[in-house]
């Protein structure tokens, strides 16, 4: 399936190196970012195949990549991919890390700890090595990293594979933190099963033929997701349209996965002493009333119609869901987040995705309402935000755009952090 954005992002002028680009979901980012303009680099360990992907792109874009054919088992090959690209270009904008290996040996195979040294090698140690080398070149051109993990990271799948990813998500936030006051975003994809993505990591020669079937099978929207699909979201994150996002963790596993779109957004607030407050269940009332009883009632409302029309829904939550902020609250936007997920899972079958945006500090009429100045409240978003900027409402406009385009057609039950890297803030 192609792109439905288009010729959207413009990447003209830019570089981009993407990892493990021979096959996959690697050569799609690969090709998506040379027909958006992009000068890429592409690797990969099979030669043929690399020179096979060089060419489709140079057919499609016009852009001949640079092809450097190599395996992140010889630790001296991050080094050449920067110091290439580098001399090739000059200058770096996107560092894609999708190489990566699986295995699905437990703590009884034989072979255990080479697998462990050798997936840990591929997964984890790579990706860090490339990111501390490519951020002096990220700085000057304010780029962004994508680290192409997976739903593995987040439920019990295989030991190694499992925790590597985890490992990789936790690379992700902490490279955030430490790189968003140079400029930098990092964020991570985490993909549920794709079609040619799993069985080429186990191993497997060739696609067994009822690969798309078993993939339909496990997820909610009965669709075995492609290539495609995470190239459209890589594009998304890497453009300007993300420019709010960074340290986040986006899910896009089609599983835990006339009126088209619902979006819930209404909302209230209260900065309440917790239970202190001499009105603490009036609020509570009062609050979970407009946060989480009327999303649900509108939910259960609109099924009907979204179903004729596989639409989707958009619940408009907070990073006070995560991270502990009001009682009340922070536990009204918990719940929400939760009927996300499960609405997600309820209505998966009728072809309704259902995912969530949680903004962090935004710029809107809230602190105009507390008295404060426009200066003022830009002195207090700056404060809790990595990223040298102000988001104001057309961030969380631009994703959630994306999110109801067939752009995302592979993302439900996702829980979106658009925080300018806020929960990401050094505590100190």
């Amino acid at each position: 399936m192609a792109s439905t954005v288009g010729k959207k992002y413009d990447f003209t002028g830019k570089v981009a190196l993407i990892t493990g680009s021979s096959s996959g979901i690697g050569a799609a980012i690969a090709l998506q970012f040379a027909e958006y303009g992009a000068r890429v680099t592409i690797t990969g360990r099979d030669s043929e195949t690399l020179k096979a992907v060089g060419k489709e792109i140079e057919d499609k874009s016009g852009h001949r990549p640079l092809q450097i054919h190599g395996d992140f088992i010889d630790q001296s090959f991050a080094n050449e991919l920067i110091e290439k690209t580098i001399t090739e270009y000059g200058q770096l904008d996107f560092l894609v890390n999708n190489a990566g290996i699986g295995t699905i040996g437990g703590l009884e195979s034989e072979n255990f700890m080479a697998e462990f040294d050798k997936v840990f090698a591929i997964n984890v140690r790579a990706p860090v090595h490339l990111i501390k080398l490519a951020a002096p070149h990220l700085e000057k051109t304010k780029g962004n990293i994508i680290n192409i993990s997976s739903i593995a990271s987040l439920v019990p799948y295989s030991l190694i594979y499992g925790s590597s990813k985890a490992a990789l998500d936790m690379v992700t936030k902490t490279s955030a933190k430490e790189l968003g006051p140079k400029g930098i975003r990092v964020n991570s994809i985490n993909p549920g099963p794709v079609v040619t993505a799993i069985y080429r990591s186990l191993g497997i020669a060739t696609k067994p033929l009822y690969m798309e079937e078993e993939i339909k099978k496990r997820t909610l929207l009965n669709m075995a997701a492609e290539p495609i699909e995470i190239a459209n979201l890589a594009s998304f994150i890497a453009s300007d349209d993300a420019r709010n996002i960074t340290g986040s963790i986006i899910v896009s596993d089609t599983e835990y996965g006339q009126l088209n779109f619902l979006v819930n957004c209404a909302g209230v607030a209260t900065l309440d002493k917790g239970h202190e407050s001499d009105n603490l269940m009036a609020e509570f009332d009062r609050i979970f009333a407009i946060n989480v009883r009327a999303a649900v009632q509108l939910i259960q409302l609109a099924v009907p119609y979204l179903e004729k029309t596989k639409g989707n829904i958009i619940n408009i939550s907070s990073i006070a869901s995560l991270v502990p902020f009001s009682l009340l609250y922070s536990s009204s936007k918990a719940a929400v987040d939760m009927i996300t997920k499960t609405s997600a899972q309820e209505l998966g079958p009728k072809g309704i995705r259902v995912n969530s945006i949680n903004p962090g500090p935004i710029m809107t009429q809230i602190y105009h309402s507390l008295g404060m100045k426009p200066e003022e409240a830009e002195g207090l978003i700056r404060k809790y935000v990595l990223l040298d900027m102000v988001a104001y409402p057309i961030e969380i406009a631009n994703l959630a755009s994306f999110l109801v385009s067939d752009d995302a057609r592979n993302i439900t039950g996702s829980i979106i952090v658009s925080d300018t890297g806020s929960m990401c803030k050094p505590l100190v």
